[in-house]
């Protein structure tokens, strides 16, 4: 099975065929924004597409195909015919059988010639259950895996066909937060996604959020002190969440919130990774995207356990590093004397 994963993933593609047809078409922008499995494990598929407003010339492309971890299906693009929309798809609309296995698997959509076999990978790629990198596990009987704000969620109450919305894929995380020497925070609000969901604690410290229902890893959130939003480090906080679901974790500051580390919340991160994601063993770049550099700038790898891998200076505004050996997802901080400036995912492929 991981090894059908992997191949799905790093399938390397190119598009063949430099002959242009005499009759040019025209291809839909597609991905997979919804997946369900019935009772007996056979699949459904909702597909977004969008169609530019004015037809341009894409060359040999002639029409889509969906790929799994074993195999890759033909649909046509003559499905989508509106300027943008839904196609819900079941096996026997495709010209070839594709399997997706219920328990884990990865499904992309790509473009290219049916006749020569040839096609380029769509970025968005579903990744879920066993499959190494997969950041939702399998979907119970009645969810689905859609495609929400900047990535894949379960969702109790699916909607294919009809634009995905925030019914039945959140689920309740509670608890109460601490500073460093394990006192409750009373009366401040925090929030876990820098600038979507803000939340207060009570008297006793104990908070109550809505987060989506997929997997987390955070290794800091946002605190308001004195109405003055600041990134605080916290003791790593990794779940996975059902929709509907309630679950109780505590939060551990790593200070005491008196006089200690504050910056400005940064809400368009300063700094990329290329490529990400990235391959084991490979190299990769982060490119530094801030007004200036300075000897005291750190970049730091931690895994997705808060082990922190290595920490190298920054002399220039590119950084070249090995990738890990290890696939999944790892955290690139940005730090100046000791406070981070930004964070970064970076996943990591075979």
């Amino acid at each position: 099975m991981k090894k059908a994963c992997i191949l799905a993933v790093f399938l390397v593609v190119a598009l063949v065929g430099t002959n242009l047809k005499a009759n040019p078409v025209y291809i839909p922008d597609a991905y997979v924004s919804e997946l369900i499995f019935d009772e007996e494990g056979a699949w459904t598929i909702e597909l977004f597409y969008t169609r530019p407003a004015v037809d341009t010339i894409i060359g040999p492309l002639d029409s889509i195909c969906l790929i799994s971890g074993s195999d890759t299906a033909w649909l046509s693009h003559e499905l989508m015919t509106e300027p943008w929309g839904y196609v819900v798809l079941k096996q026997e609309q495709l010209r070839t059988p594709l399997n997706i296995n219920r328990k884990g698997d990865t499904v992309t959509v790509a473009y290219g010639d049916w006749l020569t076999n040839s096609y380029l990978l769509d970025y968005t790629t579903l990744i879920f259950g066993n499959c190494p990198g997969a950041m939702i596990s399998a979907p119970q009987l009645g969810q689905s895996l859609c495609y929400y704000y900047m990535g894949y969620v379960k969702d109790a109450s699916p909607t294919l066909g009809f634009q995905n919305d925030s019914q039945g894929i959140y689920g309740t995380l509670q608890g109460v937060i601490y500073d460093k020497n394990h006192r409750p925070v009373p009366g401040l609000t925090f929030s876990l996604d820098r600038w979507d969901t803000f939340f207060p604690s009570n008297e006793q410290g104990e908070y109550t959020v809505q987060v989506l229902a997929k997997r987390h890893s955070y290794v800091d959130m946002v605190v308001f002190v004195a109405n003055d939003p600041t990134f605080r480090d916290i003791e790593t906080l990794s779940f996975e969440i059902e929709p509907d679901s309630l679950l109780t974790m505590n939060i551990y500051l790593k200070d005491s919130l008196v006089g200690g580390i504050s910056r400005p919340v940064v809400p368009d991160l300063p700094f990329s990774v290329l490529p990400n994601p990235a391959s084991v063993n490979g190299m990769a770049t982060v490119l530094i995207d801030l007004p200036m550099t300075a000897s005291a700038m750190v970049l730091t790898l931690v895994d997705g356990e808060g082990k922190q891998l290595w920490s190298k200076r920054i002399i220039s505004k590119e950084v070249l590093f090995e990738v890990p050996e290890r696939e999944g997802f790892y955290l690139l901080t940005v730090s100046m004397d000791g406070v981070r400036l930004a964070t970064s995912k970076l996943l990591v492929k075979p």
